[in-house]
């Protein structure tokens, strides 16, 4: 089991990469209207690529770069440092920072996972932070 400083370490990281964001407006009768006409239509929606969540292990700095094409491709992907950390802190430190980097750029986000993961998520995905 990983320890609490990876844990630390993480949360110091990714907690400064987004402020959660003010909670959006509930729609008043008057502007219903206007949100039905700005949804997707179905047949759009099912013609979309799909995204999905992929799981992965990080053991070196070397696999970043897949983890950077699954993003870029448009998939969520969840990494787990422990193996990382075991060998080397200042390793996963660079890591959490590329990572972060490339969700910035890529207007996506990342957020820890409890104490040894963390997900990173593409283009226009974000994470829901509860307020503390």
């Amino acid at each position: 089991m990983a320890s609490a400083n990876l844990g630390k370490v993480i949360e110091k990281i990714v907690g400064r990469v987004k402020k959660e964001e003010p909670p959006q407006e509930e729609p008043t009768p008057e502007n219903v209207a206007d949100l039905m006409q700005e949804r997707v239509p179905f047949q759009t929606a099912l013609e979309a690529k799909p995204v999905y969540i992929k799981s992965t292990v990080l053991n070196s700095l070397e696999e970043l770069e897949n983890i950077v094409a699954e993003l870029e491709s448009g998939n969520i992907v969840i990494v787990r440092l422990t193996p990382l950390f075991d060998v080397d802190l200042d390793d996963v430190r660079r890591a959490v920072r590329k990572l972060k980097k490339v969700s910035q750029r890529i207007d996506g986000d990342i957020a820890s996972l409890g104490e040894d993961r963390i997900i990173v998520t593409p283009t226009n995905i974000k994470v829901w932070r509860e307020k503390r």
